[in-house]
């Protein structure tokens, strides 16, 4: 019994261990400064971003849960979803660089 709780133990150990720390990104506007909450929300709007990059996020997750397969239908292809989820995400940032916006990874301190 006690192996099995150290086995455990352990186990929980290394696998916290191996997970990332997400990166976090900040919007730097056309004058090369950290965009405010305020024209961040603006270009947002004006290029549908949140609106896109949701799409291609339900596309993606339909992609994953579809998988390839054969059926009286003929076959599902999620290479498709992702394909187009790509061009839609590609889309959205696009049109913020247009406007003149970057986005960088935020450096630690």
């Amino acid at each position: 019994m006690e192996k099995f709780i150290m086995i455990i133990i352990i186990t929980l150990l290394v696998s916290s261990c191996s997970f990332q720390q997400k990166k976090e990104f900040i919007w730097i506007n056309p004058s090369g400064n950290i965009a405010s909450e305020d024209e961040i929300k603006n270009v947002k709007c004006e290029c549908e971003y949140d609106k896109k990059i949701k799409y291609a996020s339900k596309l993606i997750g339909i992609s994953i849960s579809a998988g390839r397969y054969q059926s009286n239908y003929g076959s599902t292809q999620p290479d498709a979803y992702v394909k187009e989820a790509a061009k839609i995400i590609q889309d959205a940032n696009n049109c913020v660089r247009e406007k003149g916006f970057t986005s960088r990874e935020k450096t630690k301190p």
